[in-house]
């Protein structure tokens, strides 16, 4: 969704509309969204849009084809793999496929075998994903996909202090879709609530990628066995997440499902300690613990409260693995 601070994809959107007014690179954006503006058109998330797209595209052929056509696929839908396949067929190949997630990775073997089929009909310029893992195992079925770090360096033009900050506690930050108990359980927060359940000296941050009125604290009752924990707890609505983290000792992502996870680089390019699931690849110097292990999570927590300074020592900036305008412009220039 776009535009941001609404999770990781529409601030990776945003930042990379910026390199490409940087590097003075003509484009137009289709949002799966409402918001518009000059480059920015709406979908609303309506199937008909499509239809009337493909209809234009059809028309508009030859303008098409001299340009290129970037699919950026955030949520994986055979709806969108299918419409690719016949906007190649019929109206051109100058296609970049983007995958922005890993969700493949959990498809049974014939909804894979269908998922690959499919991208082996494809005539395309390139296909990129965030995740290596489902990087390497597209390229052992014959898709030549290329893993591309979805990371783009940025700078903090708006710190915001937490007021009142107690010297005596320990602040911590994870971030969250929404406030309901699908995103609690696939962002891992009962995880991490579990882990922090026999800590005196902590408070937790949750910042919300979602704008939506009436979250109050209480519903997580049902996840905190030591209710004071509650009181420590504070929600951040609507707010950049790096605008914050200077104020943390650690930012955790404990989710069960992941792709990469662009909040984990953000708060290493930061340099605040960070820890995260194995669930996908994680950027070079993330602390990582085993999906859904309190105990390991745990033990990561109290590695970095009681050794902050070997945290920070230890602390890799992170790698920009691949310069992505760099990456598009090779593709773009392939014919």
């Amino acid at each position: 969704m776009y535009p941001p601070p609404f999770a990781g994809v529409g601030i990776y959107i945003k930042r990379t509309i910026g390199l490409l007014d940087a590097e003075k690179i003509t484009y137009h954006l289709f949002n799966h969204g409402t918001f518009k503006s000059k480059n920015i058109s709406p979908t609303y998330r309506k199937y008909s849009w499509w239809i009337r797209f493909f209809i234009y595209s059809l028309i508009n052929r030859k303008e098409i084809n001299r340009n290129q056509t970037l699919f950026h696929l955030h949520i994986i839908s055979y709806f969108q793999y299918i419409f690719i396949y016949f906007y190649n067929k019929f109206i051109t190949n100058r296609i970049i496929i983007s995958i922005h997630n890993q969700n493949a990775l959990s498809y049974s073997k014939i909804q894979f075998a269908l998922f690959v089929l499919i991208l082996s009909k494809l005539k395309v310029i390139g296909i990129f994903s965030v995740s290596r893992k489902l990087s390497w195992i597209l390229r052992k079925n014959g898709i030549q996909a290329i893993f591309v770090s979805p990371f783009i360096p940025f700078k903090v033009k708006n710190r915001i202090d937490i007021s009142n900050k107690d010297p005596k506690i320990k602040y911590l930050s994870t971030s969250l879709g929404g406030f309901d108990d699908y995103f609690i359980k696939r962002y891992g927060l009962d995880i991490l609530l579990k882990a922090l359940d026999h800590f005196q000296d902590i408070c937790l941050y949750i910042f919300l990628s979602s704008n939506k009125k009436g979250y109050q604290i209480d519903y997580l009752k049902k996840y905190v066995l030591n209710e004071e924990l509650l009181n420590r707890i504070v929600l951040i609505k609507n707010q950049k997440l790096t605008d914050y983290l200077h104020n943390f000792i650690a930012y955790i992502r404990p989710n069960r499902e992941d792709g990469y996870g662009i909040s984990v680089a953000e708060s290493i390019f930061l340099e605040i300690p960070t820890i995260a699931s194995d669930v996908c690849h994680r950027p070079r110097g993330t602390y990582v613990f085993k999906n859904e292990d309190v105990e390991d999570l745990k033990s990561n927590i109290i590695l970095i409260l009681n050794n902050p300074k070997l945290s920070f020592n230890q602390k890799m900036k992170i790698e920009k693995e691949y310069d992505l305008i760099k990456t598009y412009k090779t593709f773009i220039q392939k014919k």
